[in-house]
């Protein structure tokens, strides 16, 4: 105890030192378990350096994950020695480095800042409700749904149902423009014997072109 103290000896077990740091060894263990650095405030578990204000060190626990929020029986959050985290689940699917798992139904993820304010029912949310299907949407009465590539929109669903592709002001249900003057806004292509309408324009349910 106190400042300054000896470190733990890698010839000796069951130590406990506690001064500028903590440590501890078990039997048969030359490697410290757990360190508290009160010099820089930061905790390693198994590690002595720690490199940030808490550090877990997969390496030194073995198969078992780094950290758990919960038990192995009810798991809310855990990320396992590999980086991956999952919520909602105590196996952590190796296929995806973020999983989300529910066991009412719906998992999804929410996003809201201070414009949209943070209720359940504001801003917007991508995931599977109690089906197999995949939702992304905007809850919000004006907000839109933008799609981009190189950090550019090129298409948009307004909040009135409007879809624009090639443009973020659609003036039409489906409104498409083109970028340049040599390449078609629009290519249907029916295979060999095929015998359908290619394109079947309808008014209140009846063709009116085909």
């Amino acid at each position: 105890f106190g400042n300054n103290t000896i470190f733990p000896s890698a010839a000796r077990n069951n130590q406990l030192n506690i001064g500028n740091s903590i440590f501890g060894t078990v039997p048969a263990t030359s490697t410290a378990l757990a360190t508290i650095d009160m010099s820089t405030v930061k905790i390693g578990i198994a590690s002595t350096s720690p490199w940030g204000q808490l550090s877990v060190n997969s390496n030194g626990i073995g198969s078992g994950p780094s950290f758990v929020v919960g038990s192995s029986t009810k798991t809310d959050f855990v990320i396992d020695n590999a980086g991956r985290a999952a919520f909602g689940t105590p196996v952590v699917n190796t296929g995806y480095p973020v999983q989300v798992h529910s066991a009412s139904g719906n998992s999804t993820i929410g996003f809201t800042n201070t414009v949209t304010g943070g209720a359940l029912s504001a801003g917007a949310y991508i995931g599977q409700l109690a089906g197999n299907d995949l939702y992304l949407v905007n809850q919000t009465a004006t907000g839109d749904l933008y799609f981009g590539t190189a950090n550019t929109a090129r298409s948009i669903i307004k909040s009135d149902g409007k879809f624009g592709i090639g443009s973020t002001t659609p003036w039409g249900k489906l409104s498409v423009s083109g970028s340049d003057t040599t390449s078609p806004l629009i290519v249907a292509d029916a295979k060999t014997g095929f015998t359908g309408n290619i394109i079947d324009l309808k008014l209140a349910s009846t063709t009116v072109f085909a």
